[in-house]
């Protein structure tokens, strides 16, 4: 089982890749950890109330959704989570972060296609794609 570490931080199943505690500490939040997870830890991990606020990447951006009691309506309408956030009850509540980021990219005038989403290595990518693509193209 993963030790808890800090109350903050990023879920996936291999992060050796991953700099966001160097970049959450140049932020200003030196309490930021990797947790490597396999598929079986996380609805155990997930239920320690010491968490507070988790980055999601693959391949649990999916996975977590039965594991929230509540969603932000736009990570609903994509159908996948990257953010949680525990809420006052102990709940965790998602949201995704995405087609912000997205938005940005487009209007800084980059030309994104569906292969450059490969971080969310499924079957189902090219739906979320179109998904996130009509969401940020109606100002979402």
């Amino acid at each position: 089982m993963t030790d808890f570490k800090t109350p903050c931080g990023l879920i996936g199943r291999k992060l050796g890749h991953s700099i966001s505690p160097e970049i959450h500490a140049a932020l200003g939040n030196p309490q930021y950890s990797l947790y490597e997870l396999e598929p079986d830890e996380l609805p155990v991990f997930l239920a320690d109330e010491r968490l507070k606020a988790l980055n999601v990447t693959i391949p649990y951006k999916i996975d977590v959704i039965p594991l929230c009691a509540s969603l932000d309506p736009l990570a609903e309408a994509i159908g996948s989570v990257n953010t949680l956030v525990r809420q006052e009850d102990g709940s965790w509540k998602g949201y995704n972060t995405d087609a912000y980021g997205l938005r940005c990219m487009m209007r800084a005038g980059c030309h994104l296609t569906a292969q450059m989403f490969w971080c969310w290595e499924t079957a189902a990518c090219p739906r979320r794609y179109r998904r996130l693509r009509g969401l940020t193209d109606a100002g979402h």
